[in-house]
């Protein structure tokens, strides 16, 4: 019979504090469950008895890998191919149009692939249809390693795509058979089109001033206000001048304005 955990309101004070200070995310008192659910695995795996032996190990392990085991599992990794399509849409009326001189986008939370890829399919497409070359990066990252070794193998359920134009499957898109039955994995065209690498957005970035979009959504939602704003600046330095950052739906700039020209549907251009 597997064990029974429970975290108490002290535990889940300290594992609040350790994932914020690592990942920048705030979990409020809403997801004591969640951490529980989430992280009994590690504690069975371990063989702990409770989540204060698990703190305890943690604070006496600091490069262990076990700090990215815990966040990979609290991080949140739900999303979709073309969620938010209005932002897609915006990308292949306006933004690509504009770069004449090449195509530089970051995914900067791309989860296990499904955003990444869909930039990678509007970016073909558009330069198929102009009948165009045109130099293009497509840059994704997570702070999950286990959600991007996902991304990079590929591989989703064949219902991800049910959504999808049949002329887009049949053009970026491999079909499982036998074993694989029910699985697609995407073509070696759009697999090279996408540089998966794990960054943490809390740390300093390692490049400057030189995307043309970032699409930073559905992550400023689980920071305070005080990151939210950090984080906001730091990816506003990133961003050519005249670029554009999508955000998630229910994600504002509030209080940032100062540094972006809100467009609507949750688009925003640097000023």
């Amino acid at each position: 019979m597997l064990e029974t955990y429970r975290i108490t309101d002290q535990e889940f004070s300290v594992i609040r504090r350790l994932v914020y200070d690592q990942a920048g995310i705030a979990l409020n008192d809403s997801k004591k469950q969640l951490v529980v659910s989430r992280l009994a695995r590690r504690l069975r795996t371990l063989g702990f008895a409770d989540f204060t032996q698990y703190i305890e190990y943690l604070q006496d392990h600091r490069n262990s890998d076990e700090w990215e085991q815990m966040i990979n599992r609290i991080s949140t990794n739900k999303t979709d191919f073309f969620r938010e399509n209005h932002h897609f849409e915006f990308l292949r009326a306006t933004v690509l149009p504009a770069c004449r001189n090449g195509i530089n986008i970051w995914s900067a939370a791309s989860s296990s692939g499904e955003e990444p890829y869909s930039i990678a399919i509007t970016v073909l497409d558009f330069l198929e249809q102009k009948k165009i070359q045109r130099p293009f990066s497509i840059t994704a990252s997570d702070v999950s390693t286990a959600v991007l070794a996902k991304a990079r193998s590929g591989v989703y359920p064949e219902e991800s795509i049910s959504a999808l134009p049949e002329e887009t499957v049949k053009k970026y898109f491999l079909k499982g058979t036998g074993t694989n039955e029910g699985r697609v994995k995407v073509k070696p065209v759009l697999a090279d089109a996408v540089h998966f690498e794990q960054i943490n957005l809390m740390e300093p970035l390692s490049f400057t001033g030189q995307f043309d979009v970032v699409f930073l959504r559905n992550v400023i939602i689980y920071f305070d206000k005080d990151t939210k704003t950090e984080l906001v600046k730091k990816i506003y330095n990133v961003i050519r001048p005249g670029g554009y950052l999508f955000l998630g739906h229910s994600e504002s700039m509030f209080g940032l304005a100062e540094y972006y020209q809100f467009l609507g549907k949750t688009i925003y251009r640097k000023k």
